[in-house]
């Protein structure tokens, strides 16, 4: 298990975790979930209803991660998200970020940042109205561009 990736995992958002891996955390905690996540990535994990011999999964996750999770996947094989798709939502986040800064900076038009991203002006639209969505209240109006 590499343990420089668990600590990176950690400084990461929850929102930007797949849902399983934010029920794993719910459900066994968060660095048992992250171990999983880790360990399991993009495979399918075939979760045992009782400790097994090999005792690889509650080696893993310490046994009382592995009896909730037993408890409640039992006999079930789910697919673990791959890494690589979190990472891609963790640079997407970073890149809409960015844009978002750069539009609420008035210096720049969406047809700018389409162009400066390799984005369509369909995409910089969406992203602007998602920023809209989350951030417009009935006193805070966003200038428009």
């Amino acid at each position: 298990m590499d343990s420089e990736q668990l600590e990176q995992l950690k400084k990461i958002d929850l929102d930007l975790f797949p849902v399983l891996i934010k029920d794993f955390i719910e459900l066994i905690g968060y660095e048992p979930a992250l171990k999983i996540f880790v360990t399991y990535s993009g495979r399918y994990l075939r979760v045992p209803s009782v400790k097994t011999t090999s005792g690889k999964l509650e080696l893993l996750i310490g046994l009382e991660a592995f009896k909730k999770l037993s408890h409640t996947y039992g006999n079930e094989t789910v697919q673990i998200p791959s890494l690589r798709k979190l990472n891609e939502r963790i640079e997407r986040k970073k890149r809409n970020d960015s844009i978002i800064e750069e539009w609420c900076s008035k210096t720049v038009n969406q047809s700018y940042l389409a162009e400066k991203y390799s984005l369509t002006l369909r995409t910089i639209n969406f992203v602007i109205s998602e920023y809209k969505k989350l951030t417009l209240t009935p006193t805070n109006k966003l200038h428009d561009h």
